[in-house]
């Protein structure tokens, strides 16, 4: 469901790109359409933090901290470069995914040396990158040619052709599983929330089983997990939300065994839609949710068939996916249940 973009430090560099007099405006053009600033708009792009996430703190950040310097000691000339940086920053680091590096003992030294690092990631971690953009005045040779695409090719329409942020699996856990796959490897947090998590019945649960081995099948390199929350809807009398809260914590004990560890299950008096939440989370301090997925339907293996229609999973806009951050972590309309969250106990019992 996201696209994924690797670009070389050089495509934001102005003193790299001073003889290309139309870069300022392509590279404005070029950052509107990337990541775009309406609370409205509804769109599904991440950007590769290459090297160990040494692309941005190494190399973007100076770039915007030089041009600072420069207008510092030069107020008299403002350089619009620097108000466009600015304005990229926060937006890039919002939607960066950490890549681990390629070449651990040969840092990027050069554009080529960059582009050949995001080459190698992407050809390597099984997850390959959508799109790698240059410079226009980089001129890429040998194993590079035809792998890169350069500034100038934003114009074209077909440069955005990548992947639709809604998406129609079928009732298949593995192809459902799979279009979620990108957001379970490159973010360390996870909220499934569903009304129907119950052992009980045809239910969701088996669903978010396999989310959690999804979120834990990363390749080499990739940070682990840190927390995979479930919500779901608790009957209002205490005795039956004991029973649903014991009943679920010892399928996730008998399912996932250790990867149950991390899970933590919240029970609420209303809920009524499936959503699924994405982000990073640090010790137990609020998760910062970066992407909202509505999930009309998920398979129950034991129901659906290969002739059930299929499930629209669709990116949410960022209004509201702050609303539904809020609902679950900030400032909440109702209270969870006294208790939440629950979790499968260190000694495996419940």
């Amino acid at each position: 469901m996201l696209t994924e973009y690797a670009l070389t430090p050089h495509l934001f560099d102005d003193e790299h790109n001073a003889g290309d007099p139309e870069w300022l405006t392509r590279l404005r053009a070029f950052g509107d359409r990337l990541l775009p600033t309406g609370a409205d708009r509804v769109f599904n792009t991440i950007v590769s933090d290459l090297f160990g996430a040494s692309w941005f703190r190494g190399e973007f950040a100076p770039l915007v901290e030089n041009l600072e310097r420069r207008q510092e000691a030069d107020r008299q000339t403002r350089l619009p470069a620097l108000d466009l940086l600015k304005a990229l920053r926060p937006r890039i680091k919002r939607h960066l995914v950490r890549r681990p590096a390629c070449n651990s003992d040969d840092y990027p030294m050069d554009e080529g040396g960059w582009a050949a690092e995001a080459v190698a990631s992407s050809e390597r971690s099984g997850l390959p990158i959508h799109r790698i953009v240059a410079s226009s005045c980089f001129e890429p040779d040998g194993e590079l040619a035809g792998k890169l695409k350069l500034l100038g090719n934003a114009q074209d329409e077909s440069f955005w052709d990548c992947v639709p942020p809604t998406q129609w699996p079928r009732a298949d856990l593995a192809e459902q599983c799979a279009t979620i796959g990108r957001m379970c490897t490159f973010y360390t947090f996870l909220s499934f929330v569903s009304p129907h998590l119950d052992v009980q019945g045809s239910t969701d649960l088996r669903f978010a089983v396999e989310l959690v081995r999804t979120a834990h099948n990363r390749p080499t390199g990739f940070a682990p997990p840190a927390r995979i929350h479930l919500h779901t809807k608790g009957p209002s009398e205490e005795h039956l939300r004991k029973s649903l809260v014991e009943r679920v914590l010892a399928r996730l004990d008998s399912d996932l065994g250790d990867l149950a560890r991390i899970v933590r299950l919240f029970l609420w008096p209303s809920l009524l839609e499936r959503h699924l939440l994405v982000g990073h989370a640090q010790g137990d301090s609020k998760p910062a949710v970066v992407w909202a997925v509505s999930l009309t339907h998920v398979v129950r293996p034991d129901l659906d068939g290969p002739d059930q229609d299929p499930a629209t999973f669709a990116i949410l806009p960022a209004n509201r996916t702050s609303k539904l951050a809020s609902r679950y972590y900030s400032n909440p309309s109702t209270d969870p249940y006294a208790g939440s969250p629950f979790q499968v106990s260190p000694g495996g019992a419940v």
